[in-house]
């Protein structure tokens, strides 16, 4: 019995250890570089890279996230309150006994509600399936639609975890590089992608509003991609999970709206809107057939079905008025936040990154060392920030920063980190 545990334990290992390489390998497929950057922010932040950092995972080690409570995060940032109606609704679920494997009808309506009000397209039932989370949800079309050796294309830079579930089926990762505009903002090079796209890639997955930068697609860039995809056959998923936190009154075009459905799909949740990033619900957008495929899956693989508190929380969150009233209130602290550091950028002459247009972050291009210079933040400045190159190859020099916390948060973590760079900036 020992001896078929501890076999266990090695095959449990090695799948873990060909998945941590593939994740690693994702960022330097030549080999090339060091330190890894998982390795870099299991030190920044201890969830990270456990299996190829196991030194300084364990929140033992000095400096790490867990082990002082000195340090301002402004890397990921800490959020801010969800909204009462969500918490009352989780509580009273529970209270009334909602504790079993549940379905809740008016989750489904307040989706289809949501696409109706926002994007004028009518979503059934059918379209739809609810996961644990949107990363949960963007794992499961990943590991459903994709097989090792397969070509997906991701920006650079974009979200970190499309090119880590990728690497971890074994996937082909193609990053067309961004480009950067007079201004410093990085902006997709949509002719790199529908070059990439029409090349015979599986799929193509981004970000919109897109997390590192704050880029937001335009009408015409989708459209391109999506008639890129109708003729290669190739899936495109939009990760849309700030898709209200806009900085001004543009209107968020989701990949809802464009024809092609049996290719598309659009993944979102609760957690980023509406601040409920413990207890947050994905879903995910998409044909018919698609989704029956993707619940059947779901199923199968026991990939993260929603559980009842948060399927509760999150219908109370997405019904008026809470749908719009609690982004809005985000948005305005967001945007306020954007404003003192990009006057501290200005201050201090290094504003080259272009101002968010959406999203919890900003994206600074600092110059030099993305990577050293964020652990030397953190060890000796007590500000955590992440490395920009963390997000792919163009993300060099560049920080992210959370524009995601309480005012007197940002406040202090924008001044520890101008103090970082040498700079004294006045908070006027």
């Amino acid at each position: 019995m020992t001896e078929t545990i501890e076999m266990r334990s090695d095959i449990i290992a090695r799948i873990a250890t060909l998945a941590s390489s593939r994740v690693a390998n994702a960022f330097w497929p030549d080999g090339l570089g060091s330190p890894s950057f998982m390795a870099t922010m299991s030190q920044l932040y201890p969830v990270f890279g456990r299996s190829l950092n196991s030194g300084s995972t364990t929140g033992q080690g000095d400096g790490t996230l867990f082990n002082s409570g000195k340090q301002i995060d402004i890397g990921v940032g800490h959020y801010l309150s969800a909204p009462p109606e969500a918490i009352t609704a989780a509580i009273q679920s529970l209270q009334a006994g909602h504790t079993r494997y549940t379905h809740v009808p008016n989750l489904y309506r307040a989706i289809i509600a949501k696409y109706l009000v926002e994007q004028h397209v009518d979503v059934h039932e059918q379209q739809i399936v609810t996961t644990a989370g949107a990363r949960t949800a963007m794992g499961l079309v990943f590991s459903a639609l994709l097989e090792p050796g397969q070509t997906v294309v991701i920006g650079d830079p974009d979200y970190i975890g499309l090119t880590h579930m990728a690497a971890s089926i074994g996937c082909r990762i193609v990053r067309p590089a961004s480009k950067r505009a007079s201004t410093g903002e990085l902006r997709p090079d949509i002719d790199r992608i529908v070059t990439e796209i029409e090349a015979g890639a599986r799929m193509f997955a981004f970000t919109n509003p897109c997390n590192p930068t704050g880029y937001i697609w335009s009408r015409a860039e989708i459209a391109a991609i999506v008639a890129a995809a109708q003729k290669s056959g190739t899936w495109i998923m939009a990760n849309e999970i700030y898709d209200k936190l806009y900085f001004d009154d543009t209107d968020h075009i989701s990949l809802v709206q464009f024809e092609d459905t049996d290719r598309t799909i659009v993944v979102s949740g609760t957690a980023k809107n509406y601040d409920m990033t413990g207890f947050g619900l994905g879903w995910i957008v998409g044909s018919g057939k698609l989704v029956a495929l993707l619940s059947d899956w779901q199923f199968i693989t026991h990939s993260g079905a929603p559980d009842a508190l948060s399927q509760y929380a999150a219908a109370a969150a997405l019904c008026d008025p809470v749908r719009d009233r609690h982004p809005a209130a985000s948005r305005k602290l967001l945007k306020e936040n954007w404003i003192l550091l990009r006057d501290a950028l200005q201050q201090a002459g290094l504003e080259t990154c272009g101002a968010p247009k959406a999203g919890q972050f900003a994206f600074p291009y600092i110059g030099g060392d993305d990577i050293a210079l964020s652990l030397q933040m953190m060890r000796e400045f007590d500000v955590l920030v992440t490395p920009g190159g963390i997000w792919g190859g163009m993300g060099a020099g560049h920080i992210r920063v959370a524009l995601s916390n309480p005012a007197e948060t940002h406040c202090e973590g924008v001044a520890r980190l101008m103090t970082g760079l040498g700079i004294k900036v006045s908070q006027n």
